[in-house]
């Protein structure tokens, strides 16, 4: 939580909090988030450019530091040509107190998102870090940071 409240007042990231009443999901099946046990849903966006590789080189590898902390557990780990990440939480694997999801693309930069709340369900949360992962920012009306991961 420190490093998203430190970041947000930096100017080469991008910082976004969603009401915990947003919805996720298509037309079919869709789900407050609070009603996930989500208390607090926090995006940190790092646009990569030729003039700040190095910043995002020591913020990337600053964020995986953090992560790699033993509090942290891994929940997995994804790897593909259009980008690499990992999933982690806070507490246990019944009762979470924090998921973030770790994206990055060379190219493009990287992505930070925490859900916060009380024993939450990490494989519960998983319809939404699949929706961010694949780029599903529209399921949850986020569509204003789409173009920040294009080219």
């Amino acid at each position: 939580q420190h490093y998203f409240v430190e970041k947000a007042e930096d100017s080469a990231f991008y910082a976004i909090d969603i009401p915990v009443d947003a919805k996720i999901g298509d037309n079919s099946e869709t789900e407050d988030l609070g009603d996930l046990g989500i208390e607090s849903f926090n995006i940190l966006v790092f646009r990569n450019s030729p003039e700040r590789l190095l910043t995002y080189e020591q913020e990337l590898n600053h964020v995986k530091g953090l992560l790699a902390h033993p509090d942290f557990h891994e929940l997995l780990k994804f790897n593909s040509p259009d980008g690499s990440g990992q999933i982690k939480f806070l507490g246990t694997a019944e009762a979470a107190t924090e998921v973030i999801l770790l994206g990055y693309q060379h190219d493009n930069g990287f992505m930070l998102v925490r859900l916060a709340g009380k024993d939450l369900d990490p494989s519960g949360l998983m319809p939404v870090l699949r929706s961010i992962q694949e780029g599903g920012v529209d399921a949850l009306d986020l569509s204003s940071i789409a173009p920040l991961f294009k080219d």
